[in-house]
């Protein structure tokens, strides 16, 4: 089967796959522009690495199809299976996947002579992607002379030295320490958009997805439950449990009556105007707090953890033990059992049945 190459989307249709009884993907559709870049984000055993390798040809789903660009690489129906040597495709691993017994070079140059290029283009192609990451001086070196940071930048080098029309990344952070994953984050974005490659990028790191997508796919059991802009995702959940996992705010079970939320255990009240009656969660987001004499709540501070710019404050809202804890930022610090007094921006609100979060 000959594929098209260039740049493509990705089209994924009513996919569906189980191991056993585990029902891992549950009739999954997601489109992809070409160009775009697309994280899958989720707790382990959601189903995001699943799908990412069913797109890579790893895997071969149950149900449903999976288009790249204008060809049909998975339908289910048809028992049509494109193997993924043949989707010209870039993947990158979590644990590289890099051959210790092979220089630089040779380790980026291993799709090319697998795809069959001309060895004549090999040296040039080579470079080219080695220059793209900044380590082309290091061509001849063994993947065991470099840093964990080094090495992962090679597998990148390896992923587009033949220009994939889809790059596929699997939680290629993980192993890296905090401040590396930052830079090496920031440099894949880079790198992808300025290819103009279309890329799937799986995660379980929510600073990472808001940082580096264009779109957040949030997966639990096998669904994807949310599918929005960084932005939107962050500061419009669809349910208390992307809230939760997105740590968008403090989430607080209450009940609304006669527009006001009560919090359980609570002292005080929010006006909040909401067709939602009965029991509800609600979130509070840090920004939606802010210290003031004239606020409506009054806060008992447990702890303040400085930030190098501002104080992290955790209050509770209520003199009971059980009352539920707030999380804000202030730009000094306060006395642990210090009551202060806070108003709230009821725009930055959100409230959900209280059954989201199941």
């Amino acid at each position: 089967m000959s594929l098209t190459s260039g740049a493509n989307g990705v089209d994924i249709v009513a996919l569906a796959k189980s191991f056993g009884p585990a029902r891992v993907l549950d009739d999954i559709s997601l489109k992809l522009a070409p160009g775009e870049f697309v994280a899958l984000l989720g707790p382990s055993g959601c189903g995001k690495t699943t799908l990412l390798r069913s797109v890579a040809g790893l895997l071969a789903p149950d149900a449903g199809e999976i288009r790249l660009g204008v060809d049909t690489v998975v339908d289910a129906s048809r028992r049509l299976f494109v193997p993924a040597e043949k989707r010209h495709l870039g993947m990158v691993f979590q644990d590289y996947g890099l051959w210790p017994h092979l220089r630089v070079k040779e380790n980026v140059g291993f799709p090319l002579a697998a795809r069959g290029r001309p060895k004549a283009e090999h040296a040039v192609l080579v470079q080219a992607a080695l220059r793209r990451v900044a380590l082309d001086h290091l061509a001849d070196r063994f993947p065991g002379e470099l840093s964990g940071g080094q090495q992962q930048r090679v597998a990148v080098a390896r992923a587009i030295v033949d220009a994939p029309r889809i790059l596929l990344f699997d939680e290629p952070l993980s192993n890296l320490d905090a401040g590396l994953r930052d830079t090496l984050g920031r440099e894949i974005a880079t790198l992808v958009r300025s290819l103009r490659t279309t890329a799937l990028y799986v995660t379980h790191d929510q600073a990472e997805a808001l940082s580096l997508a264009d779109r957040i796919a949030v997966m639990r059991d096998g669904r994807i439950v949310q599918l929005d802009t960084p932005e939107r995702l962050y500061h419009e959940p669809a349910d208390a449990g992307v809230a939760a996992f997105l740590k968008a705010g403090s989430l607080v079970d209450g009940v609304m009556t006669d527009g006001h939320f009560r919090a359980r255990d609570a002292t005080d009240s929010i006006p909040f105007p909401s067709p939602l009656q009965g029991p509800v969660t609600l979130l509070v987001p840090p920004a939606a707090l802010r210290a003031s004499t004239g606020g409506e709540l009054r806060l008992c501070v447990e702890t303040a953890q400085f930030r190098g710019d501002r104080y992290e404050i955790t209050a509770r809202w209520g003199r009971h033990e059980t009352a539920p804890r707030l999380h804000f930022w202030l730009a000094h610090g306060l006395q642990p059992g210090q009551e202060i007094p806070v108003a709230v921006d009821a725009t930055r609100l959100r409230l959900f049945p209280s059954t989201s979060l199941s």
